[in-house]
């Protein structure tokens, strides 16, 4: 999608009271300028993608587009700006909180798009969970301690971690069911100290260079309630 840059407003990270919407990725493709630029309704601001960090928080707008934007000038006048459409969520009318997802993709000439996005709502992500995120077509087995949670293609999970916040250092371990093998391999294991100052983000997705499986930790810090002097 085009839109005139003309039309925009250029500003830094804002806070605001309203619906708000953070960013992570599975992947930033090579050459994308990182800040990127957000687009919400008329309104522009920049925003830094991180591979272990959550976005700072953007306004979610009336009808709920959010695009991530690329600004270049306009073929028929280059004079003026225009910006190309990168990525597009729609975020739900009923969600005040939303995670949005961004996943590389081979770019359509068509449409320009760098990522697919997915939108997962934080209502009831608190501090100390795990929100797991399945991407893609296998099963995928997450063991923590003595717990087993299944997550079937396509699947979201997300784990009260308030009881192993309380102990300490938990054990964790991913697995995948292999298609062809036909058996369950560890894509990942170790030791995390759960916190109910944060929040713990585990994406399963596959790399589109080497066609693996891969999972992406990414840290959501819990916003501190302000107290008065």
């Amino acid at each position: 999608m085009l839109t005139m840059a003309q039309d925009a407003d250029v500003s830094g990270s804002r806070q605001s009271t309203a619906r708000k919407a953070w960013f992570v990725q599975t992947g930033i493709p090579e050459g994308l300028e990182n800040p990127v630029k957000v687009m919400t309704g008329r309104d522009v601001e920049l925003l830094t993608l991180s591979n272990r960090l959550a976005s700072g928080p953007v306004k979610i707008p009336a009808d709920g587009v959010i695009r991530l934007v690329k600004e270049m000038p306009d073929p028929a006048d280059p004079a003026k700006s225009i910006y190309l459409t990168l990525a597009e969520a729609k975020v739900p009318e009923q969600m005040n909180q939303a995670l949005v997802i961004l996943i590389p993709s081979a770019v359509d000439d068509k449409t320009n798009r760098l990522f697919h996005a997915k939108v997962q709502g934080l209502t009831d992500f608190k501090g100390g969970d795990c929100l797991y995120i399945n991407l893609t077509n296998l099963n995928f087995g997450v063991e923590i301690g003595e717990r087993k949670i299944p997550l079937k293609p396509g699947m979201t999970s997300i784990y009260n971690g308030k009881a192993d916040a309380e102990a300490g250092n938990v054990p964790f371990r991913y697995s995948y069911y292999h298609p062809t093998q036909e058996k369950w391999k560890v894509l990942s294991a170790s030791i995390t100290i759960m916190s109910p100052m944060r929040r713990e983000i585990v994406v399963f997705s596959v790399d589109g260079k080497s066609n693996r499986m891969k999972c992406n930790n990414i840290t959501f810090p819990v916003p501190q309630a302000r107290t008065s002097s």
